[in-house]
């Protein structure tokens, strides 16, 4: 896995879909306290969509997050109804 420090985005007519991951939102991660069951398709977070600093334990919108899934993988879309609209936000990526 590459970790350099840039962003791939791609557009799709909501938005911008910001890839996570080390490497992709630099220090930014997904991260949920769920992930859905996997009868349903790949891993994937399971309600609101929660970014966190790569090493942090708690979210950007201050929740703690330390025993939360990380998806290293996935984007954020930050039109999402899923998306935490705080830790956008804070993130710096809201618009």
């Amino acid at each position: 896995m590459s970790t350099t420090a840039s962003a791939t985005t791609r557009s799709h007519s909501a938005g911008p879909a910001i890839r996570a991951g080390i490497g992709r939102l630099g220090r930014w991660q997904v991260t949920a306290p769920h992930r859905q069951p996997r009868n349903l398709g790949p891993r994937a977070p399971w309600g609101v969509w929660h970014l966190r600093a790569n090493g942090a334990s708690r979210t950007c919108c201050g929740l703690p997050a330390a025993t939360w899934f990380v998806f290293f993988e996935r984007g954020i879309e930050p039109r999402d109804p899923h998306a935490c609209p705080a830790c956008l936000t804070a993130a710096g990526l809201d618009g």
